[in-house]
C-alpha cells in the first residue's frame, strides 16, 4: 500500500462534519502517529445505529459518542488499522 487510504461514511441526516474535514483530520492523526500507509473507516451514525452498537460490542445502554473497532494482528490485511464509529447527536450535545 503506498498511501493511506480512509473510508468516511455519514450514515445520519443528524449535524456532523463534512466528509472531507473528517478525512483530512483522520489523516492528520494517522500520519502523527506513523500510520502514513495505513487504512481506517470512520463512520457517522445516528441514535439507533449507535446504540445497537454500544449495546452489542461494549454491552453499555444507549448510544454513546465515539466507539474505537481496532484490528489487530490481521495478516490478510496487517495496514487496516480498523473503525471508528461517531454517533453525530450524542457527539453534538456534549
Amino acid at each position: 500500500m503506498d498511501a493511506m487510504r480512509i473510508d468516511v461514511q455519514i450514515a445520519t441526516d443528524d449535524e456532523s462534519p463534512a466528509e472531507q474535514y473528517l478525512a483530512r483530520w483522520a489523516a492528520l492523526a494517522l500520519s502523527i502517529n506513523n500510520h502514513e500507509h495505513h487504512e481506517m473507516t470512520v463512520r457517522v451514525v445516528g441514535l439507533e445505529e449507535g446504540r445497537r452498537l454500544n449495546e452489542r460490542w461494549r454491552c453499555g445502554k444507549g448510544a454513546t459518542n465515539v466507539l474505537a473497532f481496532p484490528v489487530d494482528g490481521l495478516e490478510v490485511r496487517p495496514q487496516l488499522l480498523g473503525d471508528i464509529v461517531i454517533c453525530a447527536s450524542v457527539a453534538n450535545s456534549e
